[in-house]
């Protein structure tokens, strides 16, 4: 079946078809939402940027045992005292939201320092909303 994953320039977004998995990425269904709903995550992703912010502080102002009591895999430890010149948790970083059966927007994980979010966000959203007709989500951004 065609889809607009067919128009995914590999070289770009090289992930589309991994061995081993019956289903390609990304997901081949889209859904549009009101500018409202964008705004609720905009502000969700703030908020629980604050919160992430907050923890990753106390996780590298605590002693090293305290990470290792929150399972945080020994060989990491090192890595979590290293500053950011932006005074920031992480470089790069992206909330990913579902919708549970009630319809109530949650968090399901953070992306954070993977670049292919940045591919996902902009190119192949871009692609998405020309193949279906609809108004991308991120215009502008990728510039």
């Amino acid at each position: 079946m065609q889809s607009y994953i067919d128009e995914l320039d590999t070289g770009i977004l090289p992930f589309v078809d991994y061995e081993g998995y019956d289903d390609r990425y990304p997901t081949l269904s889209v859904q549009s939402f009101p500018a409202e709903f964008y705004d609720e995550i905009r502000h969700a992703s703030r908020m629980l940027f604050q919160i992430f912010y907050k923890a990753t502080k106390v996780f590298q102002q605590a002693p090293d045992e305290f990470a290792l009591n929150m399972d945080m895999p020994e060989n990491l430890i090192p890595y979590l005292h290293r500053g950011n010149p932006l005074g920031l948790p992480t470089w790069l970083s992206r909330f990913d939201f579902v919708l549970d059966t009630q319809g109530r927007l949650r968090m399901v994980e953070i992306n954070a320092d993977t670049p292919c979010f940045l591919i996902e966000s902009y190119y192949a959203n871009e692609v998405g909303a020309r193949y279906f007709d609809k108004e991308h989500p991120n215009e502008g951004a990728r510039d």
